[in-house]
């Protein structure tokens, strides 16, 4: 998001709110909340609390859990289990991973029963103090262990104040055993002191490993494009990890019935697998579907999801997104979306293909936009785009432009500068179903 979209001033109109609100919750979108059946209509004049409480939840939890990585905590490592390899590790949610820690811990002061989710096993504040001594002994001494609970969450509650934790916990919620309040809390903790040294041969193995994922990052964004558009689809449908969440077959199944209604007879399918060739099956019959669409999967099979073989899955998933795209459009396809945005468009600069360099400088994407509703952007910030630095500034810009004007889309500012042909057609898609389908006025 980039803050020179907002609009900003003690006397906005109605207009510029409703702006505003609608590019929080389409960033909202992109950091992956789920946000199916709210709008900018909730939050101006909101009806129902718990669609807010929903979505302020998942701003909260992604503002804590988001620092929680091996890059920042290299000793995260040696919570792996036995026979735990480093991809298992970045399939663990960050719960699981403050959870492992805190159970670390408490295994380390002796105790033998685990925290497994944040519940009344928190309440009474002893394992709060268990887990905060032995990272911080002289914050909080382990002989208020032998205190009553309320005096306990006060000592755990007077650390947290002291290492600097300064959100809003309290006494009565922690020791209501909220689950969510009580990780946050814990996970606030290990930001500040993870209290497992990493030696240098892990430090360095971290390092390579965090490369090799860096490494991958376009293949990486658009994983990460894919899982938010699919969670789009349906309130149904919830995927958190695209390879692990595809790998019985289930969901792909719930989506394909949702993209192509009819296509899908769950009688030759197992809704409830229970081994692999339980979920060869499933994803098996996906394929097939997948080629009965017109999608172009000579070298996909079955096998593919239930193995994990990321390459094969994003190709099938992108191909699958595509056509549900284009569909939806009117069964249009990529050429008539460039003809018709190069319509619109009437001065220089154009551009040939999804795959035109220029599309990096952002110009003809900002003209684009202007043909939609000129009083949005501020040309004076439009860079000449032609340093990394000015890409880059244009790039969020136009991202940030489109949100406001209530174009949802999953597009991120690097897509841009590497004018990947994939993400590029997913924005201009999403500018001309905005166009071509208008939302009503809020």
């Amino acid at each position: 998001l980039d803050e020179r979209a907002i609009n900003i001033g003690a006397s906005l109109t109605e207009a510029q709110k409703s702006e505003n609100v609608k590019l929080a919750i389409s960033a909202a979108l992109s950091l992956g909340c789920y946000i199916q059946g709210i709008d900018a209509r909730d939050i101006l004049a909101p009806t129902d609390p718990v669609k807010i409480d929903a979505l302020l939840w998942q701003l909260v939890r992604i503002s804590v859990f988001s620092q929680i990585s091996l890059r920042n905590f290299p000793g995260l490592l040696q919570l792996l289990h036995d026979k735990e390899e480093f991809n298992d590790f970045l399939r663990l949610s960050e719960e699981e991973i403050v959870i492992r820690w805190a159970n670390y811990h408490l295994e380390k002061s002796g105790v033998a029963s685990n925290v497994t989710s944040g519940e009344q096993e928190l309440a009474d504040g002893e394992k709060f103090v268990r887990i905060i001594n032995q990272i911080h002994p002289s914050v909080l001494p382990a002989a208020v262990i032998s205190q009553p609970a309320p005096a306990r969450i006060a000592a755990v509650l007077d650390a947290a104040r002291r290492l600097g934790i300064q959100r809003s916990f309290s006494e009565a919620t922690l020791s209501k055993g909220n689950p969510r309040v009580n990780l946050l809390f814990l996970a606030e903790f290990l930001k500040r002191g993870v209290g497992i040294e990493a030696d240098d041969t892990e430090k360095k193995e971290a390092a390579k490993m965090m490369e090799d994922v860096s490494n991958a990052s376009a293949e990486s964004r658009e994983e990460r494009a894919f899982t938010k558009f699919l969670n789009t689809i349906s309130d149904d449908i919830w995927v958190q990890n695209l390879a692990e969440d595809l790998k019985d077959g289930v969901i792909l199944l719930k989506i394909l019935e949702q993209i192509s209604p009819g296509q899908l007879n769950w009688k030759k399918a197992v809704p409830h697998p229970v081994n692999k060739f339980h979920k060869i099956q499933n994803c098996n019959l996906a394929v097939d579907i997948g080629k009965r669409l017109g999608l172009h999967l000579e070298s996909v099979a079955g096998s593919d999801f239930v193995e994990g073989n990321k390459k094969l899955i994003n190709a099938y998933v992108w191909q699958l997104i595509r056509y549900y795209i284009l569909k939806n459009l009117g069964n249009i396809n990529e050429e008539q979306v460039l003809d018709w945005a190069l319509k619109r468009v009437t001065r220089e600069p154009k551009i040939t293909s999804m795959k035109d360099p220029s599309i990096r400088n952002c110009h003809f994407l900002f003209n684009l936009l202007e043909t939609i509703d000129p009083r949005v952007i501020n040309f004076s910030l439009v860079t000449p785009g032609i340093s990394p630095e000015q890409i880059q500034q244009n790039a969020k810009y136009v991202i940030s432009v489109a949100m406001k004007m209530g174009i949802r889309t999953f597009i991120e500012w690097e897509d841009i500068k590497e004018v990947n042909p994939r993400m590029i057609l997913t924005f201009l898609t999403d500018i001309y179903k905005f166009v071509n389908n208008p939302q009503p006025k809020q």
